[in-house]
């Protein structure tokens, strides 16, 4: 995944080893921030995660890291505004409702500067079918051809809050939507791991 996310970056010109604040958002565990750690220092990596459990283990496990923070389901966060110069969030708004969505989007707008960068994944077209099948019901994938977003509420996964559930976006609802909060600079078709997109955006100075 770090090097889809930085061949992606340097394909505009950018790079993970040009930011010097970056922050893994929905870094459980540290499964992408440790190993990322061995190559870039440690001091530029902040992470930040719903689940408590996992950033106290990585608080008393890893401790080089520039700041490990527990924040609530919904925001804000702790961060001042303009923070970071790079944020990103894999597997993060593929789960979310639209209304957390949006609210998450306008936080992360908040505490990126103006000329930084984020990168999140979604469910792109590969999933979409997904949505035809009889356990989705009648209505999901025509819905989600409409509106250009889809969440699919279904059972409950132990250990995960109720609102962990499955979210799909159409790339025109992406560039329509998220352009509320930044300017959208590339959507890449299963540009991480080869299953979710990767949508690639930036504040601009007027947000």
């Amino acid at each position: 995944m770090f090097h889809d996310i930085e061949d992606l970056l340097k394909s505009h010109g950018e790079s993970f080893f040009r930011f010097k604040n970056i922050l893994d958002f929905g870094c459980g565990c540290g499964r992408f921030m440790i190993p990322m750690s061995y190559r870039i220092a440690p001091k530029k990596i902040s992470g930040t995660d719903i689940d408590e459990e996992a950033i106290r283990w990585l608080k008393e496990n890893y401790t080089s890291f520039n700041d490990l923070d527990a924040n609530g389901f919904m925001p804000p966060t702790k961060y001042a505004d303009g923070t970071f110069d790079f944020v990103f969030g894999i597997s993060i708004f593929t789960h979310l409702p639209e209304d957390m969505q949006h609210a998450w989007l306008k936080e992360l707008s908040r505490i990126i500067q103006p000329g930084g960068y984020g990168l999140f994944t979604t469910h792109g077209e590969n999933h979409f079918d997904e949505l035809k099948k009889p356990a989705y019901g009648e209505t999901a994938h025509g819905e989600l051809m409409k509106r250009g977003f889809y969440y699919s509420v279904r059972d409950s996964t132990d250990g995960l809050p109720d609102f962990y559930q499955t979210s799909f976006h159409t790339h025109d609802y992406i560039k329509r939507v998220w352009a509320e909060y930044f300017e959208v600079v590339c959507i890449r078709k299963q540009g991480i791991g080869q299953n979710q997109d990767a949508v690639l955006v930036r504040k601009g100075v007027a947000h």
